[in-house]
């Protein structure tokens, strides 16, 4: 993949993908090895038959990832379930930097396809991965926290980023797959009180 080609989607990854890569060292892009977006965390405690345990997708942005240090915070999850006697096994796709625009417009992208965040990690669609692809057992529920990059953007309109959470979620119902929609986390508010009232 060289860099200046790389799709999200269908969508060319943005110019600030590049630069941030840059930024934190990537000096060699055409050839860097692309790492993957997803984690699967295994059922922790119990050993439950194969294929019994409940099946969670934590899908979304940067936040699902774990960013900044990467520690999804499906493991923390898994862990306490599994402490009040529910096995779960979770499936992360935590996309740095993508909207939820972008990841509406990739929902059936399937894995090892071309969906990028804007690390260069490999991802999946919402879709293709609550449905189950290849060797994964399709979700049983899926989370969804997703939007915090399109309030990012100066020009964002809550009722368009509305409309692609719904299509997120909406994509998964179409499967018969429950979702929930996880909030995100309160920053305190401070790019919320610069943007004023009217936001």
């Amino acid at each position: 993949v060289h860099a200046d080609k790389c799709y999200i989607g269908s969508v060319p990854a943005q110019p600030h993908a590049i630069d941030f890569l840059q930024m934190m060292g990537e000096t060699d892009l055409d050839n860097r090895a692309l790492s993957s977006a997803i984690v699967e965390v295994p059922c922790a405690g119990l050993d439950p038959q194969p294929g019994a345990a409940f099946r969670i997708l934590a899908h979304g942005d940067s936040l699902t990832a774990g960013a900044p240090s990467m520690e999804p915070y499906a493991f923390a999850l898994a862990e306490a379930l599994a402490a009040l006697g529910c096995p779960v096994e979770v499936t992360v796709c935590g996309l740095c930097g993508l909207t939820a625009e972008v990841m509406r417009v990739a929902a059936q992208e399937p894995p090892g396809g071309g969906l990028r965040d804007i690390s260069l990690r490999r991802g999946a669609g919402l879709a293709a991965l609550a449905a189950g692809c290849g060797s994964r057992r399709g979700a049983d529920l899926v989370l969804i926290m997703a939007g915090t990059n399109d309030l990012a953007s100066p020009a964002a309109v809550p009722e368009r980023i509305f409309e692609h959470l719904q299509g997120l979620h909406e994509a998964c119902f179409e499967r018969r797959v429950p979702t929930v929609a996880l909030s995100i986390p309160d920053a305190g508010g401070r790019s919320l009180a610069r943007r004023g009232q009217g936001y």
